[in-house]
């Protein structure tokens, strides 16, 4: 979980130096373009898998079908990989007594979703032992190819 959490804190510093970069040299389509690229771009079925049989231990996103996922992209004007990011957010939530709903979620930046994932990974965190902090942290490099 430590290890998911630093992937998306990554992504965040990745994301606040490349929304820097955009907004001092960029010209105005090239602006356009960055404001196009989401921390969310980043969801892949590696990070589903992940979450699904590291922390959830059930299939989350990958249970729901392309068309369930535009689907519900189309209800909260998101992109799809959004709503996968979101659907694990949710679940995360659920799972670590958060009690926010999904359609809140939804309507949140990247940052403030980043920041309520980072909040319930603290929560999760204290949830679990050493040693299964332990497995998340070598899984994680395993699979992502960085320890956290």
């Amino acid at each position: 979980m430590k290890k998911t959490i630093r992937i998306i804190g990554f992504a965040v510093l990745f994301l606040a130096i490349f929304n820097v970069v955009c907004n001092v040299s960029a010209s105005k389509n090239q602006r356009d373009i960055c404001k196009a690229f989401s921390v969310f771009d980043m969801i892949s079925p590696k990070v589903v898998e992940f979450y699904e049989t590291e922390i959830a231990g059930e299939k989350v996103v990958s249970d729901k079908s392309v068309k369930q996922i535009e689907n519900i992209a189309q209800k909260y004007s998101i992109s799809d990989k959004k709503a996968q990011g979101v659907l694990i957010v949710y679940d995360f939530c659920k799972r670590t007594g958060g009690g926010i709903d999904f359609p809140t979620i939804a309507k949140m930046s990247d940052g403030k979703i980043i920041a309520l994932a980072k909040e319930r990974g603290k929560v999760y965190e204290q949830s679990i032992s050493d040693e299964k902090k332990a497995e998340l942290k070598r899984k994680s490099k395993e699979i992502f190819g960085i320890s956290f």
